[in-house]
């Protein structure tokens, strides 16, 4: 290496580097949708990212999710743990934001997970009291009963991120390195395992007494009387039809 080349890696180094707060970092992830970074974050033991804990603006990561309209990121808030009905600094709960900024699934989702709907602020202010008057879908979703909630929930469309725990930081299942050989050869003969299970279900209903066996018999019993021939039917020569009419 060169003088010129050793004095500039020396300055490079010297250069201090600028690391963010994580807690910046999780938010800019939340802005830009990439929910698998924030799950990759929530699961790193090193990540300085307290759940439930205010930041410099006086909210919860659950509470800047919401205001971002970030359905997404609240549900891997919740299923991380986030206190559903924690207050920030102005005393609202992510239910409070969300009723003030018309997020209506996202408002239907946290009363699925337990939001209360009549805590308080400071100002005596119930999350429907933030409520915009002409805000008819908000306001229903406030007003509706858990059974309408529920079949509500259930036919949201699923969610393009799962937030399995037995998943790794890139999205794939921790079994999924196994082969395609090794998943199909699990009987204990050595068989594959779709082969054997068709297998047993061939062997067990061709048994005698099976049903699919006594329903073959007497499939085969009709299929060879309604081959058998049809004995011709003689006609009677001494009935009047095929007699001499009693005239002649």
């Amino acid at each position: 290496m060169s003088r010129r080349a050793s004095l500039l890696a020396k300055q490079e180094k010297r250069k201090p580097r600028v690391r963010f707060p994580d807690e910046l970092v999780f938010l800019d992830n939340i802005k830009g949708n990439d929910i698998q970074a924030c799950h990759s974050m929530l699961r790193r033991a090193s990540v300085q990212l307290d759940i439930n804990g205010l930041d410099s603006n006086g909210l919860t990561p659950l509470h800047n999710a919401v205001l971002e309209g970030n359905l997404a990121a609240v549900k891997l808030l919740l299923h991380h743990g986030a206190d559903v009905n924690k207050q920030d600094a102005d005393t609202w709960t992510p239910l409070h934001a969300a009723c003030a900024n018309g997020e209506a699934d996202i408002a239907r989702y946290l009363l699925y997970k337990g939001a209360n709907r009549n805590i308080l602020t400071d100002s005596k202010e119930r999350p429907l009291d933030l409520c915009s008057p002409r805000n008819f879908e908000i306001i229903s979703v406030m007003l509706e009963s858990d059974k309408a909630r529920l079949s509500r929930i259930l036919n949201m469309p699923e969610d393009d991120f799962p937030y399995d725990e037995d998943q790794d930081d890139d999205g794939k299942h921790k079994n999924d390195s196994e082969t395609d050989e090794e998943k199909s050869t699990d009987s204990t003969d050595g068989r594959p395992k779709r082969q054997a299970t068709r297998d047993d279900i061939k062997n067990a209903n061709t048994k005698p007494g099976s049903s699919l066996h006594k329903g073959k018999s007497s499939l085969n019993t009709v299929m060879e009387d309604a081959s058998s021939p049809i004995p011709a039917i003689k006609p009677d020569r001494k009935s009047p039809k095929f007699g001499k009419s009693s005239a002649s």
